[in-house]
């Protein structure tokens, strides 16, 4: 699907979060959103999920159902064990015991959590939540994934081979939109990229050209 945003304005508290930013995401793609802390990057996918119902503009419609939402900040849960929370993933998902347990591991080791996965979640480290997390979502099997900075937490290397996880989700057919601050991961793996920065669109294009358009002073 198609993610259509036009002239997408947000106003919080008298202050403007977000000013007129429109563009276009198109199906079967990974898209990077960048920018400063604060530009306005999360508003708009809680305002593509319907998180945030109080703007202006127009927003393709898209059931919630259809889309696995990670948002940066998540309420640990208390007692469950990596495992499970990765199967919970699994919920309204019509799947055989057999398959979902086969899944299951394979995401856990996809992840890089085999180690861990009989830990109690709220024991593990930033890093390892944010890769459990992940896994979380991919059980989801959604054809639409938003992401919020999910590997802020995670070693450069493991972040390069999580991108190249995606961008495979994306060719074999999900559209995925994640935020990130790694300009040159962004640069060779994402096939789209849009910079916000107060509040305004400043840059969307080929992700390849977002280290030019910086270095040439396009994006302060």
């Amino acid at each position: 699907m198609t993610i259509s945003i036009k002239n997408l304005s947000l106003n919080f508290q008298n202050k403007k979060i977000l000013k007129n930013v429109s563009f276009e995401i198109k199906k079967n793609t990974l898209t990077s959103l960048l920018g400063p802390n604060g530009s306005g990057k999360s508003s708009i996918l809680k305002c593509i999920t319907g998180e945030i119902d109080t703007y202006s503009g127009k927003i393709t419609n898209i059931p919630i159902e259809k889309i696995a939402y990670l948002p940066q900040e998540l309420e640990t849960p208390p007692f469950i064990t990596v495992k499970e929370l990765v199967s919970l993933g699994f919920y309204n998902r019509k799947i055989s015991k057999i398959n979902k347990d086969k899944i299951i591991e394979k995401l856990i080791h996809d992840c890089g959590i085999d180690s861990i996965k009989n830990q109690i979640f709220e024991n593990i480290s930033s890093g390892e939540k944010q890769r459990t997390w992940i896994a979380f979502i991919l059980a989801q099997s959604k054809n639409i994934i938003l992401m919020d900075e999910p590997f802020s937490s995670i070693d450069i290397n493991s972040k390069t081979e999580f991108y190249k996880l995606f961008k495979n989700l994306a060719d074999k057919g999900n559209t995925i939109i994640l935020i990130s601050h790694d300009i040159k991961i962004i640069s060779e793996f994402s096939e789209q990229a849009i910079f916000i920065q107060n509040g305004v669109k400043i840059f969307d294009g080929d992700a390849k050209e977002i280290q030019l358009a910086i270095k040439n002073s396009e994006i302060i």
